[in-house]
């Protein structure tokens, strides 16, 4: 086999992988989603509540609605929303966690706080 014939079948070969991967993670993608969403509406330097409560043991599609530039973070969760990236399902753990804004968003930054509380 010729050194060219070579490349151009290992090239291939990669291509086919590359394809096989992507239309994974679109399937994966596609999966993920659920009966019960939870919207969370940040602006002014306040969440819309201040506690938020969901049943746990269920997907559930957290989405962060936002009027400036504000994000949360709930590590314990792995749950992270910011206005790029402002929806994502989870099942939850029963718990009561505490979150805030993780984007130093202005003077009130420090008083956006709130409760999620999964039972």
């Amino acid at each position: 086999m010729s050194r060219r014939t070579a490349l151009t079948c290992a090239t291939a070969l990669m291509a086919v992988f590359m394809l096989s991967a992507c239309g994974t993670e679109t399937a994966s993608q596609e999966q993920q989603t659920a009966e019960v969403k939870l919207i969370i509406k940040a602006s002014n330097y306040k969440f819309d509540q201040t506690e938020y409560r969901v049943k746990g043991n269920q997907p559930i599609q957290f989405s962060l609605e936002t009027n400036g530039n504000h994000g949360i973070t709930i590590d314990e969760l792995d749950l992270s929303l910011d206005p790029i990236n402002h929806d994502q399902v989870i099942t939850p753990a029963a718990g009561t966690y505490t979150f805030e804004c993780n984007i130093a968003c202005g003077p009130g930054h420090k008083d956006m706080k709130a409760t999620l509380i999964v039972e």
